[in-house]
């Protein structure tokens, strides 16, 4: 049976929301929200992209009634077609989001604290937040590993040291525009990418930014503008922190860099822990390792630098398709083969994906290739002596950083709270 917009509310009514899996579940919310429950489809008269989602929710929701069909007449298990439906790669963009799963926890103690900015908030309250953000810590259902454990940490130690200071019942709780901008920046980034961009704009940010639209202005080619209009432009940046910030500064999405150094030096170890970073931080992440290939060598990097993580993947070859990935290694470009005209078609088969090429060098240091490769990024990293790094790119002139450092990246600002008072602060 073919779903439309005259019987598609009427299925899922004779199904039962109840019985929809959990990706038609939250598609069915967003169409319910977008045609004021089927009442107004003009949005779908006139929003290509908008039609898309709408199709695809048809699609599968005759393909669970199908399954469902079958499962009832005792053809098919139950449970392994609702398995094969909910599958990533045949929902073509799946609408179930794994961070929800995974992070949820945190991600609603980072939005409840941006809620307490500017109100007056009483004693009672503070408490109890600190309470249940204990009890989460205590009950390991927030952990160490965890890739917000840096913010709750920041959060748990700012919210004891306000408690044990109060002299009054109320408080108004002011929050610095960087600390602000931190936080919201987490939500926007983690549900912009998995849940905006395929339910649309904005019922998912709703509260944070609603119908704010955080896209980098597009600029045509061949444009002729006011430099005052363009300083007024708004460019948005991925918001690198810690380590990453002091040496490569705060780039933009897209954004290109390539790394190089002498053999053992330290030049694999840095970017296995960059990609870490972008991986736990900015989105999925896939290292191509050519000339290290899937060996010990590399699962022994992974492990030092304490980086393996679902975003983050390794592979022994360039695969065609690249779409998944935000973020892409390649060790090395020479191993690869690539001269700089392939280097160009690759970024432009793949608009948006910010590229880290590291190169082999020569006996003298110098990276193994023609200048075009240094002239065409935006970040250039050279390891001119064992463990360390010196950045002369566009974002950052002469960050540098200590490769192989002793205290790990991610060490939570918390541990350095002072325990004050009544509260002492619940290390994760």
């Amino acid at each position: 049976m073919k779903i439309t917009k005259q019987n598609y509310f009427s299925e899922v009514k004779r199904i039962g929301f109840e019985n929809l899996p959990e990706v038609l579940k939250k598609t069915h919310l967003v169409l319910m929200t977008k045609t004021d429950q089927g009442k107004n489809w003009k949005g779908f008269e006139e929003d290509k992209e908008f039609q898309k989602v709408v199709e695809l929710a048809f699609e599968k929701l005759r393909d669970f009634i199908h399954l469902r069909s079958k499962t009832l007449s005792g053809v098919e298990d139950k449970v392994n077609q609702l398995s094969a439906l909910a599958n990533e790669s045949q929902l073509e963009g799946d609408f179930i989001q794994e961070f929800e799963r995974k992070h949820r926890l945190e991600l609603n103690f980072i939005a409840r604290c941006l809620k307490l900015k500017g109100k007056l908030t009483s004693r009672k309250k503070i408490k109890r937040f600190i309470d249940e953000l204990q009890d989460a810590i205590r009950k390991k259902k927030i952990r160490r590993s965890s890739e917000y454990a840096r913010e709750i940490m920041f959060i748990q130690k700012n919210l004891i040291t306000i408690y044990n200071k109060m002299k009054t019942e109320d408080i108004t709780i002011e929050m610095k525009k960087e600390t602000e901008k931190r936080l919201k920046s987490i939500l926007k980034r983690k549900m912009k990418k998995r849940i905006q961009k395929e339910l649309l704009d904005p019922v998912s940010l709703k509260g944070i930014s609603e119908g704010q639209n955080n896209s980098p202005p597009e600029i045509p080619e061949n444009k002729l503008m006011s430099s005052v209009d363009f300083a007024e432009m708004k460019f948005e940046t991925l918001g690198f922190s810690q380590k990453w910030r002091d040496l490569i500064g705060d780039p933009s999405k897209g954004f290109t860099a390539m790394v190089f150094g002498k053999p053992k030096t330290g030049k694999s170890y840095l970017s296995v822990d960059f990609a870490g970073y972008l991986a736990r931080h900015h989105g999925d992440t896939l290292y191509v390792a050519k000339e290290e290939k899937l060996d010990a060598t590399l699962h022994k990097k992974l492990q030092d630098k304490e980086v393996a993580h679902p975003n983050l993947f390794v592979s022994d070859f360039l695969p065609d398709d690249l779409s998944k990935y935000d973020f892409i290694f390649l060790d090395s470009v020479n191993k690869l083969g690539l001269s700089p005209k392939d280097i160009e078609s690759l970024r432009a088969k793949n608009p948006g994906k910010s590229f880290i090429f590291i190169f082999q060098t020569t006996k003298q240091g110098q990276f193994r290739g023609r200048n075009e490769f240094m002239h065409d990024v935006d970040v250039v990293i050279e390891i001119p002596e064992q463990g360390k790094a010196i950045q002369y790119g566009r974002f950052n002139q002469g960050g540098e950083l200590e490769i192989f450092e002793s205290e790990p990246e991610k060490e939570n600002e918390g541990n350095e709270a002072e325990q004050q008072d009544n509260v002492p602060v619940e290390n994760l």
